[in-house]
């Protein structure tokens, strides 16, 4: 009986050891990618460099650190400059089993965190804006800060001095992206004590006043954070413990952020009057859901100087790529061997669109190069310029004023503007809704949109009616408004529907005369269908991640009022009556539309 029960167990771990082999060696499957047509618009006539480009500036590169570090030799006995040690204890609750070996293993516990950082600067007298980026959570053993290497390079030869912060020492820890944000304003500090110091050999090369913040994963949620901490004279959850920072922070960036690890007083983390770039990829495995629109949301502008706020979002990228540490695999062995790669752009096409999409947002908020805006702004523009992919953007600025968001109230018939009503006619679905991430399990995104489907009627005549979704607004709505000159319309779009058809429809201007102006959204874009996704190998796998294959992700379209003037002269922008969207283009579909209103479609400075 023994060898009996033997021999089936040698099976059963052979056929285990089998299908391991055969799924760790298989990359996956690519049956549920969906494509676009060649490009149907044209590039972008404006005249910019290529922002991915290396610049012109030759870089030195050093680190510095608490000289001390047990397992860092470039934080060790190398530095160029040696740092005090901070006590992060108030950010960070850790039981003392864990404290103690982390203890052990590090050579310090959270009330002597080390501030380490691995530099490249710019050559010259300078002073240069100060980037710093800052990695997520990760092994603690296998060091994420030199994964940026690629970032800080390619910042320091456009111009910026780029320091890659080493908070590994917190990785592994839950109840911490407090204490990520706070470490990241003690290196500020150090910074600023350096470019003061008439002795320190720093002084005066950084300019303190042009300040970003880029982070990833954890690192992208908590540099949110540490600009909320940078204005507030107490902790939100402790006020006992006093910040004093107040340092100039323009720009803030996150690639794949989480979203809720830390709720300054239980609130989600505003953001107010800083420029933000968020960048996700589709098949992100580790931060599988879109959280970082949950920030994007939440970032808002007082209209007192120019801001702005970007996205992209790009189909074919996952998480780990953007650090050349973490690579291809979202998680680690075993879990790796279960990750679908084969829909995945290689690490230095997704690390290509980092260069590209951070050096342009660095250069128009650090530079004050502001037509490096138009690479967000103009959905075609990336499109062109990026490797061939599928890319959904967002943007928005402190000039948009909103005619309807559909966050202030529960009827469907008014607008977010006064004196303004809404109508509809032959739409199968009309109703607002809450945008859902493809997970419903965690599916909020703190977002509101109006849901519009339409269908062929079998009653209809033989020319019937398109379905039409329509804003009146009074024409005293628009007092202190510039509907002329360099005004657009503005509206966020997402295909709601199933099947592989691409939607079309027309935006309609009509004035109060009744004059009606016309233009076809795929007179600006081919708007992407969902973008489904597959993760993992295996459908139980799947199911413990994503509920749904394909995420409610926005386009953001700029129509400008002059596009409306050239198709009927006798429109008059400035007697605006109504706003109309007629699904007369594509015979059944439903899309999501949100964020409806006008913007300065000329930068300041441009």
């Amino acid at each position: 009986m023994d060898n009996i029960v033997h021999t089936i167990a040698n099976i059963v771990t052979g056929l285990l050891v089998v299908f391991t082999a055969a799924i760790a060696t298989w990359e996956g499957s690519t049956d549920h990618l969906v494509s676009l047509p060649p490009a149907q618009v044209a590039a972008p006539d404006f005249l910019l460099d290529d922002p991915s480009q290396p610049g012109e500036h030759p870089f030195e590169s050093w680190t510095y650190g608490s000289g001390t570090d047990l397992r860092r030799p470039e934080y060790n006995a190398t530095v160029r400059f040696r740092t005090q040690s901070v006590d992060a204890s108030p950010f960070v609750s850790i039981d003392e089993t864990k404290a103690a070996r982390r203890s052990r293993y590090w050579g310090f516990d959270s009330s002597h965190f080390p501030l380490n950082g691995r530099v490249w600067a710019p050559v010259g007298d300078g002073p240069f804006p100060l980037v710093l980026i800052v990695h997520g959570n990760h092994s603690m053993r296998e060091f994420s800060d030199p994964g940026y290497a690629y970032l800080a390079k390619h910042f320091a030869s456009r111009g910026f001095i780029a320091v890659s912060v080493d908070e590994n020492f917190l990785n592994m820890l839950d109840d911490e992206n407090d204490a990520r944000a706070w470490i990241l304003l003690q290196h500020l500090a150090l910074w600023q004590s350096w470019n003061s110091n008439p002795q320190h050999p720093l002084y005066g090369s950084i300019d303190m006043e042009r300040i970003a913040l880029v982070g990833h994963s954890r690192g992208g949620e908590a540099v949110a954070t540490s600009c909320v901490f940078n204005r507030l004279s107490r902790y939100p959850n402790d006020a006992n413990v006093l910040f004093d920072f107040g340092f100039s922070i323009r720009a803030v960036a996150a690639i794949a952020p989480s979203d809720g690890q830390y709720q300054p007083g239980g609130h989600p983390t505003p953001l107010r009057d800083v420029d933000y770039l968020l960048l996700q990829g589709a098949h992100d495995t580790d931060v599988c859901l879109f959280l970082g629109a949950r920030q994007f949301e939440r970032t808002s502008f007082s209209g007192e100087d120019f801001h702005f706020k970007a996205s992209v979002y790009m189909y074919r990228a996952n998480h780990g790529q953007f650090n050349t540490v973490w690579g291809a695999n979202d998680y680690p062995v075993p879990m790796a061997w279960l990750i679908n790669h084969a829909p995945l752009v290689s690490g230095e096409q997704q690390r290509t669109v980092a260069r590209f999409a951070l050096g342009a947002f660095l250069e128009a908020t650090l530079h004050d190069r502001t037509e490096f805006v138009e690479w967000f702004r103009n959905p075609n523009a990336l499109r062109h310029a990026l490797p061939e992919d599928i890319y959904v953007t967002r943007y928005e600025d402190s000039t948009f004023r909103t005619v309807a968001d559909y966050e202030e109230d529960i009827d469907v018939t008014t607008p977010s503007i006064e004196r303004g009503s809404i109508s509809g006619s032959r739409l199968d679905v009309w109703h607002e809704t809450e945008l859902r991430f493809r997970d419903t399990r965690n599916s909020e995104q703190d977002n509101h949109a109006v849901y519009l489907g339409w269908k062929p009627d079998e009653e209809d005549s033989v020319e019937p009616l398109a379905p039409v979704y329509e804003i009146s607004v009074a024409a005293s709505s628009w007092a202190g408004w510039e509907l002329s000159g360099t005004a657009a319309l503005v509206f966020s779009v997402a295909d709601y529907g199933e099947g592989d058809r691409l939607i079309d429809f027309t935006v309609e201007a009509v004035s109060a005369s009744g004059v009606t102006a016309s233009v076809t959204l795929s007179r600006y874009i081919v708007l992407p269908p969902p973008l489904d996704v597959r993760l993992t190998k295996l459908d139980f796998t799947e199911n413990l991640l994503i509920s749904r294959p394909a995420e409610n992700v926005l386009q953001t379209i700029e129509i400008p009022l002059a596009a409306f003037v050239a198709d009927n002269p006798d429109f008059e922008p400035g007697n605006l009556a109504q706003i109309r969207f007629r699904f007369d283009r594509t015979d059944e579909g439903a899309v999501l539309i949100d964020r409806i209103g006008f913007c300065d479609s000329v930068q300041p400075g441009l």
